[in-house]
C-alpha cells in the first residue's frame, strides 16, 4: 500500500512539471547599445558579464554600439561597458519574460578624444606558434599612438578579437595548420587605423603521443 501511494505521489509532481510553461526554462537574449552622455554611441566597448552562480561572459559592441548576448537563463546579470577613456557603469538586468533591450550611459573621461584624430597602424607585430593548438601575439602601437582599443582579424578578416591589450592567445587550433592574423587600433570616438599587414604562424603538428 505504501508503495501504491508513493508510486502515485511520484506521478502526480511528474505530471505537475509538464504543466510548468515552457517559458521558464527557455533561454533568453539581451540586446543592448552604448552610448556617451551626448547620445553618440560608443563602439567597440568591451562588455563584461556577470550573473548568478559564477556566470562570466565577456564579448564586445559593434561598430555601431550594439551588442547581442543569447541564450542566457532567467535571472539577473550585471552588464559592464569598459574602453580606455570610459567610465564605466553598470546596469543589472532582469530577464523573466521577453527578451530585453537595454541602453547603457556612459562618461567619456576626455570629450576633446572626439575630434577625429586617426589612430596609427599598430608595429612589429608578430604571430608564434606555441603548440599545436594556439598561437600567440604580440604588437606595438605606432609612435605617439594613444589607442583605447586595438581590433584583431583573422585572414580572411573577420574581427576574432577586441582587447585593450596589445597581446593575445588564440587557441582551440588545429595542428600543422596556417592562420593569418593582422591587427588594428581604434580610438574612443570609433576611428579605425588601418590594418596591420597580415602576419602568419603554422601550428605545431600534433603529438602522437596520447594525451593526459
Amino acid at each position: 500500500m505504501f508503495f501504491s501511494h508513493a508510486i502515485k505521489a511520484a506521478l502526480l509532481v511528474a505530471a505537475l512539471m509538464l504543466l510548468v510553461p515552457a517559458q521558464a526554462h527557455a533561454k533568453q537574449n539581451i540586446t543592448g547599445v552604448v552610448k556617451d552622455k551626448g547620445g553618440y554611441v560608443v563602439p567597440y566597448t568591451i562588455i563584461y558579464v556577470r550573473g548568478s552562480e559564477g556566470f562570466n561572459l565577456r564579448t564586445w559592441a559593434d561598430e555601431n554600439g550594439r551588442f547581442t548576448l543569447t541564450g542566457l537563463a532567467p535571472g539577473q546579470y550585471l552588464i559592464t561597458p569598459c574602453l580606455i577613456g570610459l567610465r564605466p557603469n553598470s546596469k543589472l538586468v532582469t530577464l523573466s519574460g521577453p527578451d530585453v533591450f537595454v541602453e547603457i550611459i556612459c562618461d567619456l573621461r576626455n570629450m576633446a578624444r572626439r575630434r577625429f584624430m586617426s589612430p596609427g597602424v599598430p608595429m612589429n607585430f608578430t604571430a608564434t606558434a606555441v603548440s599545436d593548438r594556439e598561437i600567440r601575439m604580440v604588437w606595438e602601437d605606432s609612435e605617439g599612438g594613444q589607442p583605447s582599443g586595438y581590433l584583431l582579424y583573422d585572414g580572411s578578416g573577420t574581427l576574432i578579437w577586441v582587447g585593450e591589450r596589445n597581446f593575445h592567445r588564440e587557441t582551440g587550433l588545429t595542428g600543422a595548420t596556417k592562420y593569418c592574423y593582422s591587427v588594428a587600433t581604434f580610438d574612443i570616438s570609433g576611428s579605425v587605423s588601418n590594418r596591420s599587414e597580415l602576419v602568419c604562424a603554422k601550428t605545431l603538428r600534433t603529438s602522437t603521443l596520447t594525451r593526459k
